[in-house]
């Protein structure tokens, strides 16, 4: 991120239902954040980051989690 850009991160199932979602507000360059996951079950579930304008989307395969 070169500009201040305000940032989210989403967690959602396979369904596509949020199970986590934290708002980080205004950030630039790059960052650490951190979420508290442990209510998650074992599973397979979609990480989506949004920087400003822009959305990525990635899979996250939480394994051992409880």
């Amino acid at each position: 991120m070169t500009e201040t850009d305000i940032v989210s991160v989403t967690i959602l199932n396979t369904l596509g239902q949020v199970v986590v979602s934290n708002n980080y507000g205004k950030m630039s360059g790059a960052n650490t954040l951190n979420m508290n996951i442990s209510n998650l079950v074992e599973g397979i579930y979609f990480v989506k980051v949004m920087v400003g304008d822009k959305v990525y989307t990635k899979p996250l395969h939480a394994i051992g989690i409880k």
